[in-house]
């Protein structure tokens, strides 16, 4: 699988921009016209040999396809649009150096376009990215909904219209196993809302065994309590069974263990609330194996600027029961 991305990143981009329509065909702004049809069968060219690529497409592949489609009133106007996640195809070359590639159904993701229609006007938002010009470096690519961690869910902004919310494994691109997430509203147009993730800063109070730790950018702040941190630590390891005693670790009169929170990652679990949100992303200590519990933000959209409702640490560390159950 691997060995077969790049070389499929770069003809998806292509293919993608391909099928970009031009502003000639849009009657509003950001609008492309009605979705093409599906082309034929095996694409070639006349005469002996094949002018560029040759793209033979599988008479089985079940894509370009609507992976999930909701009938939404997403702008308030009493009326529903059509709101479609569609899958791209994906193609390799038969064999090395070939200029002859087919779609390739074996490969376990497909990049996807969110495709709006209200009447006779069509609005596509390729996924991850601005448009379809754009090249396609991370994010964007979905498994099959509901599996390893694809998912899309309705929620509402501040002001009570429909948000659609999409959320994949980032394929484990580092960190605890992340996931890409994405918000998009409906106004004269397909909208795409941050989903911010947030960093940390820690200081540590070795005598009295405290850490003060701050979220910069919203500036929420809590001191953490590291006996009761390693109070707790040691209920949960007797709870699940193990024997082991936990105490402080010292080197040369330096507390090393445990330790101020040191890393934060992005997101790695999401849940829809009645209005935005709830994200969740992992903290860890002295080693990235060490977590020492969550970020938790309660999320939703104004003006469609991410607002935040709600941020708080959780020192009961709950990834991998919120991971593991993500899997379910």
């Amino acid at each position: 699988m691997g060995l077969k991305l790049p070389a499929v990143l770069l003809l998806t981009a292509a293919l993608l921009a391909g099928c970009a329509q031009s502003p000639e065909a849009s009657s509003q702004p950001g609008q492309s016209g009605p979705p093409p049809e599906q082309s034929a069968a095996v694409s070639t060219s006349g005469g002996d040999e094949p002018a560029g690529i040759v793209l033979t497409d599988d008479p089985a592949s079940p894509y370009p396809m609507v992976m999930e489609s909701w009938s939404v009133d997403m702008d308030g106007d009493g009326a529903d649009e059509l709101v479609e996640l569609r899958a791209e195809k994906l193609y390799s070359p038969v064999e090395s150096g070939s200029d002859t590639w087919e779609e390739d159904t074996q490969f376990p993701t497909r990049f996807c376009t969110l495709v709006v229609t209200k009447g006779e006007a069509v609005w596509e938002q390729p996924i991850g990215r601005e448009s379809n010009e754009q090249p396609i470096t991370t994010g964007g690519w979905f498994f099959p909904l509901g599996e390893h961690r694809s998912e899309a869910v309705w929620t509402r902004d501040r002001t009570g219209n429909p948000v659609l919310v999409l959320w994949t494994d980032t394929l484990g691109n580092g960190g605890m196993g992340g996931i890409y997430v994405y918000a998009y509203a409906f106004q004269n147009g397909i909208v795409s809302l941050p989903v911010p993730h947030y960093g940390m800063k820690a200081t540590l109070d070795q005598e009295a065994m405290t850490a003060q730790v701050t979220v910069p950018e919203t500036g929420y702040t809590e001191v953490l309590d590291l006996n009761q941190w390693l109070a707790d630590y040691q209920r949960d390891s007797d709870e699940h069974g193990f024997d082991f005693t936990f105490e402080p670790i010292y080197e040369d009169g330096a507390l090393t263990w445990p330790t101020q929170p040191r890393n934060i990652d992005g997101i790695y679990y999401a849940e829809p609330a009645e209005q935005g949100l709830v994200l969740r992303q992992f903290i860890s200590g002295s080693s990235h194996a060490d977590g020492m519990g969550d970020l938790v933000t309660a999320i939703t959209w104004e003006d469609s600027q991410a607002v935040v409702l709600d941020q708080y640490f959780d020192w009961n560390p709950k990834f991998w029961e919120l991971f593991s159950s993500s899997f379910d």
